[in-house]
């Protein structure tokens, strides 16, 4: 946890459960870490968190990125912010 005065944006990277699946399983992570994955996404976990913490948060899709074009969403977001605020 990082309090929120020190977080200029939080962004939290979602993806369809399929997809983080496989990605998981490419990595060789074992059957619970990949349940307590799959859990989390299905919970939106992460978003819920930062909220919580009061975090100016913004949602990124990355199902079907790659981890180039994701960086580019996340500093495009951070120097003209477009409103996809959750909060």
């Amino acid at each position: 946890y990082i309090p929120y005065r020190y977080i200029g944006l939080c962004v939290v990277c979602i993806c369809e459960l399929h997809e983080l699946k496989k990605r998981l399983l490419e990595r060789g992570y074992n059957e619970q870490k990949i349940k307590d994955n799959l859990d989390s996404e299905i919970f939106s976990t992460c978003l819920i968190d930062a909220l919580e913490f009061g975090h100016r948060v913004v949602e990124i899709d990355t199902t079907s990125e790659e981890i180039d074009n994701t960086l580019y969403k996340i500093l495009e977001e951070m120097e003209n912010p477009t409103g996809r605020f959750i909060y």
